[in-house]
């Protein structure tokens, strides 16, 4: 979390806002890549059963790659401050007091709090109610990966031409349908394995272009001279809601609150549907919040600088 708050403020020293996109989303799709590749290669190297020694060789070589960052990070070359540096408390007060980047944070978390346990409820929902093996299921996350890969790609160019507003809107409405479609993929259904498996895919393409929509719409928000603390704070609420959507989804599952099975009628319905059916409705719900948004509804008396 330092890092990231310090690395916001840092690339919007020389980032122009019609550059944003495009970047965010080349730069999510190179270090997903790196990191897929270094952790794919690094499994295929210690094999089964590593010694403790072989594991260590990978945590040191890990350390020797971020003196790479370290390198790279300190040939950026930034702006000096045109303003004094404020203390926490000032600049903490500058935030919550910016209306705007307060709604859209709220905004953020209630989204993510219904949106965010999707994925790894649908990796779960394959392996205990659907005929696939380990292998499958491993084969469908990398194919998933795929999915936000492009989706990081291609975001950038998707903000350029349709513009904050149409994709927030674009996104929102297709969270809720995926749940729904995932909720209506039930195990009788033919060919559920491989619908599932597109529509997981697709749920990782819309989480990868949403988190580049909102990274540029966060620092659209941010004022100058405040920029770390309101990136803080706004991050604050965005993975509080992924943290908590993933935490109450886990109780939900293994806490016995949900019936493993329930009938609708003639259909039998797991509990991971009917996870699948309250995110789908709530996610409709947080619609009602997009009027915090000010790519949404834009007024002009507050400062935001948009792409």
């Amino acid at each position: 979390p330092l890092y990231v708050s310090a690395w916001f403020p840092l690339i919007d020293g020389f980032l122009r806002k019609e550059e944003r996109g495009s970047f965010l989303g080349l730069n999510r799709f190179l270090w997903m890549t790196t990191a897929f590749l270094f952790i794919f290669l690094s499994g295929m190297v210690l094999g089964r059963k590593p010694g403790i020694w072989e594991l260590q060789a990978i945590i040191a070589l890990t350390g020797l790659l971020c003196l790479g960052r370290y390198f790279f990070i300190g040939r950026v070359e930034t702006r000096p401050a045109t303003s004094e540096v404020q203390d926490f408390r000032t600049s903490f007060r500058t935030s919550v007091t910016n209306a705007p980047l307060c709604g859209f944070s709220i905004y953020l978390f209630c989204l993510y709090l219904a949106a965010y346990s999707t994925l790894p409820l649908g990796f779960m929902y394959l392996k205990t109610h659907m005929p696939v093996g380990d292998n499958v299921l491993v084969i469908i996350s990398s194919v998933t990966m795929l999915g936000t890969l492009i989706g990081y790609l291609s975001a950038g160019r998707m903000l350029q031409r349709f513009g904050a507003k149409k994709m927030l809107l674009a996104l929102h409405l297709l969270f809720a349908l995926v749940n729904f479609s995932l909720f209506a993929c039930g195990s009788k259904l033919p060919f559920a394995v491989p619908l599932i498996t597109a529509l997981l895919t697709a749920y990782g393409f819309l989480t990868a272009a949403s988190s580049v929509v909102t990274s540029s719409e966060m620092m659209a928000l941010a004022r100058p001279g405040n920029k770390a603390m309101a990136m803080a704070l706004c991050g604050s609420f965005l993975y509080g809601g992924m943290g908590l959507s993933r935490f109450f989804s886990s109780l939900l599952v293994g806490g016995w609150i949900l019936a493993p099975f329930c009938n609708w009628g003639s259909i039998q319905l797991s509990n991971y549907q009917s996870l699948f059916l309250f995110s789908g409705i709530i996610v409709l719900l947080v619609c009602l919040m997009l009027i915090l948004v000010p790519a949404i509804i834009p007024e002009h008396d507050y400062y935001y600088e948009p792409h």
